[in-house]
Formats: structure tokens, C-alpha cells, sequence
């Protein structure tokens, strides 16, 4: 006899993976790196657990509004945990309980340059000598094994895109 199988609807299933404490509801489903939840509603569809709670209580959600936490959960579902607010909104909640990236860690837009980034594979030392091994004919490639980096690293150097701003660095002379 074929095996029967019971469809349970997007809604059901959302549900299914909610983990209820006392003050959060925590998504158990897949979360993102950043730590949101996503709730696949079909095979094309897919929305930000938050976001398909607020929609599933509350109806659509206006356009240019996000759907925001009142308790800075991300994964978090609990719909009396969340409002709507615009992009203006959020920061201002976001700064108002001091959770915006502060000081030196913060370099989202401009990253520390040369040794100074933590992913950092190469020191100036390093790429002083690249400069010098190219202008004596070496090839990016072979550079790129001996230093261990690519070939498209040591010609991005070679071109000036990377490792040119070498100003907190004693003793340097391009």
C-alpha cells in the first residue's frame, strides 16, 4: 500500500519550529550568520522568520517599513516583540539602547589597511619585496606561490589597487 503523506501548511510548519520561553519566542529553524531566522513558506518563498510572524498576526506589511525587535533578539518571533518602523525608526532604536558598533572595532566601511587587517596574508616587508621581485621581470603566479597568496593579489599590488597606502609604516619609500 503507497505511503500517505499529510501536507502541513507554511503557517504550520512556521510554527512547528518556534521554541517558547518566558520572554522571547526563539526560531529553531535555519538562521542566517547574522542571526536571523528563515522560514521557507514554498520552494521559491522565503521570508525572515520576524517578518512572517508580524505577517501571519498582523496582515502585510506596508512597503519601506521593517519589521523591528522591541527585545534586540534576532531570532525571535514572539509578534508582541516586534513593530513596525522605518529605516530612521530602527537606527534610532538601535542607538537610543547603545547597540550600534562603537570605536576602533568598527571599521565596516573602511577596514584597517595593510597589517593592521586581521585578514591580512601578506606584511609590508613582504610586499616591498613583491614590488621589487616584479620590477626585476618574476611573474605574478610565481610570486603568488612563494608568498602564498594569488596570482590576482600580487598583480592587484603590482597595479597599485592593494597595499598602497603605506602611511603608519616607518621607514617606508614607495
Amino acid at each position: 500500500m503507497p505511503r500517505q503523506y499529510t501536507r502541513t501548511s507554511p503557517i504550520e510548519r512556521f510554527w512547528s519550529k518556534v521554541h517558547k520561553t518566558e520572554t522571547c519566542w526563539l526560531w529553531t529553524g535555519y538562521v542566517t550568520p547574522t542571526g536571523y531566522g528563515m522560514h521557507n513558506v514554498s520552494k521559491t518563498v522565503v521570508y525572515r522568520a520576524h517578518r512572517y510572524a508580524w505577517q501571519v498576526v498582523n496582515g502585510e506589511i506596508p512597503d519601506g517599513l521593517f519589521v523591528c525587535h522591541r527585545c534586540d533578539v534576532r531570532n525571535c518571533v514572539r509578534p508582541d516583540h516586534l513593530f513596525l518602523g522605518t529605516h530612521a525608526e530602527n537606527m534610532s532604536d538601535r542607538n537610543r539602547k547603545g547597540r550600534q558598533a562603537k570605536g576602533k572595532q568598527n571599521w565596516n566601511k573602511v577596514p584597517p589597511k595593510g597589517e593592521r587587517n586581521p585578514a591580512a596574508q601578506l606584511t609590508w616587508n613582504q610586499v616591498r619585496e613583491i614590488r621589487v621581485r616584479l620590477a626585476a621581470g618574476e611573474s605574478c603566479r610565481s610570486l603568488g606561490r612563494i608568498f602564498g597568496v594569488s596570482k590576482s593579489t600580487i598583480s592587484a599590488i603590482r597595479c597599485g589597487h592593494i597595499w598602497n597606502e603605506p602611511n603608519d609604516v616607518p621607514g617606508w619609500t614607495p
